[in-house]
């Protein structure tokens, strides 16, 4: 593998294993042209870095399928290396204990609360939820997807109710999630509610 290879780890845990392959990509970041090889691995829970430093390439549904990780965090890694868990910087709607997060179309000072997202969803005796996330009025959801997080979001945590009808599962507050540890992504049938296995998050006990 050549010296200046960067690693590639599966970031879809409901993903099938990759098999190792080389990559080439020419990356244009801060007006710089980088020839990069990347190396993809199997072994997802290989690196625990700071997710701020890490760039997403998303597949076609819009999931994000691999992390990239900066040459001299890999180098690093590689003597011995960079271990931290993730902390409230790795996103920046998240507040500083990560239990408050912005929400940027909920109106002034709106954030969703995430300890009582999680006390309202064991109380409804739910372990995982479609994500569900429409440009569309709230009255416009499924009367049987009203237990989906979008219409969750707008119906039960919202200060200002104006907003409601705005799309407040957006996949910056879902990846704020994510980040909190609190939630993985998954993929999830839901008979009766959609056709096909859909994005969803599930809770972390």
């Amino acid at each position: 593998m050549p010296r200046d290879a960067m690693w590639l780890t599966t970031c879809n845990r409901g993903a099938s294993p990759l098999p190792p392959l080389n990559l080439f990509f020419l990356i244009k970041q801060l007006d710089l042209n980088l020839h990069c090889s990347l190396h993809c691995t199997q072994n997802e829970d290989a690196l625990e870095i700071q997710m701020g430093s890490v760039q997403f390439i998303h597949g076609d549904d819009g999931e994000a399928v691999f992390a990239v990780l900066p040459i001299s965090m890999y180098r690093a890694l590689m003597a011995g290396g960079v271990r931290s868990e993730a902390s409230a910087s790795s996103h920046p709607l998240l507040n500083e204990d990560q239990t408050m997060i912005k929400l940027p179309y909920g109106g002034p000072n709106a954030y969703l609360h995430v300890p009582d997202l999680l006390a309202y969803l064991k109380a409804h005796g739910i372990k995982h939820l479609a994500i569900n996330q429409r440009a569309q009025t709230l009255d416009k959801f499924a009367k049987e997807q009203l237990m989906t997080l979008d219409p969750i979001i707008r119906r039960e945590f919202l200060g200002d109710l104006r907003y409601k009808n705005t799309m407040q599962a957006t996949t910056e507050v879902v990846d704020a999630l994510v980040a909190t540890g609190h939630f993985r992504r998954i993929k999830q049938r839901y008979e009766g509610l959609f056709i096909r296995a859909v994005n969803a998050l599930e809770v972390v006990e």
